[in-house]
């Protein structure tokens, strides 16, 4: 297959080439099984301390939502409603 594709050439055979033939799902397989066990514990040294601080972010965000929430909330509803009051009252004024 590959020597009739590059016949009289020398290349080297491509990945692409490599996919195309009919046991490459079975030689990516039996790849991965050979790797897998070196890849997987390098990617979850790596994947840890990422996960750890999206974890210690989520917790402080909730904490400083829990902290905020109730009591600043109505009180910036409250001002904003007094404001929106006072400019509707100085409209009808002016008219």
């Amino acid at each position: 297959m590959l020597y009739e594709k590059y016949k009289g050439e020398e290349k080297m055979a491509r990945v692409q080439d490599l996919l195309e033939l009919e046991l490459s799902p079975v030689a990516l397989g039996v790849g991965m099984l050979i790797l897998a066990p070196i890849l997987l514990p390098a990617a979850g040294h790596i994947l840890r301390p990422l996960a750890k601080g999206m974890i210690k972010t989520g917790i402080a965000t909730y904490r400083a939502a829990l902290e905020e929430a109730p009591g600043e909330l109505v009180e910036e509803a409250a001002s904003e409603v007094e404001s929106e009051a006072a400019e509707s009252l100085v409209e009808a004024l002016a008219v």
